[in-house]
Parts: structure tokens; sequence; C-alpha cells
């Protein structure tokens, strides 16, 4: 046998503990680095974070019976944040081109459950909401922090 053992990177929307390593085995997980911008809410890491608190209280709320480490409710939450976000941004003026406006027009937007230092910016010219990321790596049964916050150029 080779032993041969690539370092293996991971995309934000791959990297799900749940849904993607736990189905391919804790072991054969070890080492993989991810690209993260949210919170794993089935991470020991996030859970005495305000956001984590606050999602987990609206779940108590909302959905009693969901499985708290199911990180599709938690991007449902950050999406609905995002999105109440933009319709109080446009006050009274209700219209699709508003809408679009203030959606184009994001600085700097804290939503829940993103890694802190991560926001949301937009402009009419660049859609893409985060440029930022953090470099984690799994371990035993969970992601742990590498270094700094990256920006993308």
């Amino acid at each position: 046998a080779l032993e041969w053992r690539p370092q293996v990177f991971l995309g934000a929307g791959n990297a799900s503990v749940r849904a993607t390593l736990k189905p391919a085995g804790f072991e054969t997980a070890q080492g993989i680095l991810a690209f993260a911008t949210r919170i794993d809410p089935g991470n020991p890491l996030w859970a005495d974070t305000v956001d984590m608190k606050q999602y987990m209280a609206f779940l108590d709320r909302y959905v009693p019976n969901a499985d708290r480490a199911d990180d599709l409710y938690a991007i449902g939450y950050t999406a609905a944040a995002t999105a109440a976000h933009v319709v109080r941004q446009c006050g009274d003026q209700l219209t699709r081109a508003n809408i679009l406006h203030q959606a184009t027009s994001l600085k700097n937007f804290a939503a829940p459950l993103l890694i802190p230092g991560i926001t949301l910016n937009t402009t009419p010219s660049d859609y893409v909401p985060i440029k930022q990321f953090q470099l984690m790596r799994f371990k035993g049964e969970a992601y742990e922090k590498v270094g700094e916050l990256l920006t993308a150029a």
C-alpha cells in the first residue's frame, strides 16, 4: 500500500460534519482543511458565542424538535436574517427596484452565525457577499481554527 495521504481541502458548502464527514468516517477525515464562513452549530468551539445562544433560543421556540447539529437549519437562519435586514433597509419603499438596491448595497453586515469578523458586502456590480473565510482543520469530531481570517482577492 502506498499510504499516500494528500492534503484535502473542502469548500464551505461541502465541509459539513454531519452531511459529509460523518458519513465518510471521522477516521478518514482527520486533517481535512475547510474554508468556513459560518459557525457550525454542532461544534463546541462556538457554543458560548452570542450568535449561537440566540440561534439555540430561536430553535427552542420555533423548531423544538430540530437536530441542533444540522447546519441546514443554520444556513436558513442566516439567510432569513439577511433577507429581513434587506427588507428593513427598504423602509416604506418596498418596491422591486429598492429591494434590489438594498440587496446590492450591503455594507459590513454581520449576519448571525457568520464566523466572527466575516461580514456581508455587495455592490451593484458585485453580488458575491462573502469575501472572507476562516481556514479550519478537522480534528477528532470537529473543526478547529487555523490562523486568522483570510480575505479573497
